[in-house]
């Protein structure tokens, strides 16, 4: 694996790259490029998920955590918080008892999108 790059596990589904997953895999990559680092897209449209997620819409997608250092996962959060519109949700998903799955779940909120789709036509 070289730096400043994302991979994405085998079997995961991209179904469409829409403005919100453009938007999403610009700023992972700039923080990769950013901390040298690689991240590995683990869901898109794809994996068991409720069945409203926001993964089936094309608008949520899922960061391995675990080969990232715990000191360094806070730093993807505020990074990603502060390059992404506030419509997107990031969450950082820790299971200490299945340390294995350990990811950062990043989604593009429909409810957020169209509150600020609103207050751009006042």
């Amino acid at each position: 694996m070289g730096d400043d790059a994302i991979y994405v596990k085998p079997g995961v589904v991209f179904k469409v790259f829409n403005k919100y997953t453009l938007q999403f895999l610009n700023a992972l990559l700039a923080c990769a490029h950013k901390y040298s680092r690689t991240y590995t897209i683990t869901s898109a449209h794809d994996g068991k998920h409720a069945v409203n997620s926001y993964h089936y819409r094309d608008h949520a997608w899922d960061v391995r955590m675990n080969d990232v250092p715990r000191s360094h996962r806070y730093v993807v959060v505020d990074f990603l918080r502060r390059e992404l519109p506030a419509y997107f949700d990031i969450v950082l998903e820790d299971y200490p008892n299945n340390p294995d799955n350990d990811h950062l779940h990043v989604e593009a909120d429909l409810a957020k999108i169209a509150d600020a789709m609103i207050e751009g036509a006042e």
